[in-house]
């Protein structure tokens, strides 16, 4: 008879995560509960006090001066420390006294170093950001060369507030002088504008180039852009002022019409052109309806061509906005067309006089509810004190209204037009005009916007200013232009360092060295002689040396190939047996 016993199985130490989550939980609720009942009953909670050294402790005295001199020893670190920064103060008082010591000789010395000095620190920032400004204008210019070589259709986007100011003739001049590339002009932002305005503008533009209107979406979602596709001429100011996108319909059948009349079945590339922060990305995201460009604004957010399929026949180019280069850059007028940034501006006075002669002040003090002004400083110092932006002893900070008002300008919170001229200053000849509209059919464009002025909204004039166009941009610096300016500076600079280090007369010889003379010169041995280089585990790897052997391997294996394929190329050209020559065709 056997007997088995049965062990009993081992219950597992491993807590569940419900039983650990529930006890952490009354933990926390039982500190909860006794730190509020600590502030109800404090008496019920004494607190320990510190029973300090017992007499009885051996060494006691001992532990005692111990205690007493890191004592001393800390307030005497902390007494030295404020004598060390007394003295320093005290030196530094004392050399701003020892200079009404100095002779009248002295001084004038000290001054003129102190003024080279700050001279050097100037320029030299003012060189490095002339320098970083003309390298970004050529870069943004060779991407507009690709976008225009590569376009069958230019788009060039003005601002509908000015589009005489956001015009570059020399831009359009380079379109034109190409065989088969067609410019076509896009009013954006046609909601900052008077109705009328619009029609006055569109009827001028219309006499050089097929133009459109246009609104951008201002919906913040990244896909799913909304398009409104009510007529842009007709739509009521409530249409007018939503976030969805207008005139993008319109835009579409015009490619279309261009693509029918032409027989193009294949597909068609549209460049999208113009100044900075005049709503290029954001005309094309209005149009895929997703945001695929990067849009912002700042001037420069693009820095090179994009492009965007917005389907299987119509690619679109994203170019960077044309920078103003040279003087251009720094002057007002860039700074109202938005084309630089505020931080590079050196002088924010001269675009706030600018705007003030543009503009009418009547408009500008009920916009901003000021008092009377006559200069520029009684307005800005009225706008600081308006907005509360004040320095110490309460005096107006004049250089953060200056800014207020610019970006109020280029945001369009402060909303202004301008008016066309009363005759196009163009020799475009009419017959290529009305070939360029027969090609766009843009009859049945004008159509689909509508010509109905009275259901136009009407605009307080306490809302709207009229002022003077910043006119055409007629000059662009190209790329070639700055290197050869580049290249003569970069040799004067060269020939004045020379003469004033070496002396005029003083030449250098660069004949080169003898080869018995040329200790460095040693002869390359050819690849296929070189040895192969030998593992050594205390310099490197072996997995290092294994990916350096396989990278040669591969170098040497293109290298084959290469010279393979060049022999193979030059034995086809020597067979000349299955050639036939008809020398009576070839020699006449």
């Amino acid at each position: 008879m056997s007997f088995f016993v049965v062990l009993a199985e081992r219950k597992s130490k491993r807590v569940p995560l419900k039983k650990k989550y529930r006890v952490l939980k009354n933990i926390k609720e039982s500190k909860r509960k006794k730190k509020r009942d600590m502030k109800k009953h404090p008496e019920k909670y004494p607190k320990q006090k510190d029973p300090g050294i017992p007499a009885k402790l051996p060494f006691y005295t001992k532990v005692i001066e111990e205690l007493q001199a890191a004592k001393e020893n800390k307030e005497r670190r902390v007494a030295e420390a404020k004598q060390r920064r007394k003295e320093q103060k005290n030196q530094i008082i004392a050399k701003k006294r020892n200079i009404g010591d100095l002779s009248i000789e002295e001084l004038i010395k000290y001054a003129k170093e102190r003024g080279e000095e700050f001279d050097l620190r100037e320029n030299k920032d003012e060189n490095d950001d002339k320098t970083l400004h003309d390298r970004s204008s050529r870069a943004y210019y060779k991407e507009f060369k690709k976008v225009v070589e590569a376009a069958d259709v230019v788009l060039e986007v003005l601002d509908a507030r000015d589009p005489l100011g956001t015009r570059v003739t020399q831009l359009e001049s380079v379109v034109t002088g190409q065989l088969g590339k067609k410019l076509v002009l896009i009013l954006n932002k046609a909601d900052l504008v008077p109705r009328d305005n619009l029609e006055k503008w569109l009827k001028f533009l219309r006499q050089e180039y097929p133009t459109i209107v246009f609104k951008s979406s201002t919906q913040t979602q990244g896909h799913r852009l909304g398009q409104t596709r009510a007529k842009v001429m007709k739509c009521d100011e409530f249409v007018m002022q939503t976030s969805k996108a207008l005139g993008a319909d319109v835009l579409m059948q015009l490619l279309k019409n261009y693509c029918r009349n032409k027989d193009i079945k294949t597909s068609i590339t549209v460049g999208v052109v113009g100044l900075p922060n005049v709503g290029k990305s954001s005309l094309i995201n209005s149009m895929k309806r997703s945001k695929s460009c990067g849009v912002g604004a700042t001037p420069g957010f693009t820095k090179a061509l994009q492009e965007i399929h917005l389907d299987s026949k119509i690619k679109l180019l994203d170019c960077p906005g044309i920078i103003l280069p040279g003087k251009d850059a720094d002057d007002a007028t860039a700074a109202l067309r938005n084309s630089v940034k505020l931080e590079e501006l050196p002088n924010l006075y001269t675009p706030v006089e600018a705007i003030l002669q543009r503009a009418n002040r009547s408009q500008l003090m009920i916009h901003y509810r000021l008092p009377t002004f006559t200069t520029t400083d009684e307005f800005l110092c009225a706008l600081a004190k308006r907005f509360g932006k004040l320095l110490k002893g309460g005096l107006p900070d004049k250089e953060t209204a200056a800014k207020k008002l610019l970006q109020d300008w280029n945001s369009g919170i402060i909303k202004y037009y301008t008016q066309p001229p009363a005759e196009p200053d163009t020799h475009i000849a009419s017959t290529i005009v009305q070939e360029m509209s027969a090609e766009f059919d843009m009859n049945s464009l004008m159509e689909t916007e509508g010509n109905v002025l009275e259901e136009l909204p009407m605009h307080r004039p306490s809302q709207t200013m009229v002022i003077r166009s910043l006119g055409p941009i007629r000059e662009v610096k190209e790329e070639n232009s700055d290197k050869d300016s580049d290249m003569e500076d970069d040799t004067e600079r060269e020939e004045d360092a020379r003469n004033t280090i070496l002396g005029p007369n003083v030449r250098i010889n660069m004949e080169p060295l003898p080869e018995s003379e040329n200790p460095k010169k040693s002869e390359k041995k050819p690849r296929w002689e070189t040895e192969r280089p030998v593992f050594d585990p205390e310099t490197m790897s072996l997995q290092k040396y294994q990916k350096k052997m396989m990278k040669k391997v591969r170098k040497e294996r293109n290298r084959n190939e290469k010279r393979m394929d060049g022999l193979t190329l030059e034995l086809d050209n020597l067979q000349c047996g299955n050639e036939d020559y008809d020398f009576n065709e070839y020699f006449k």
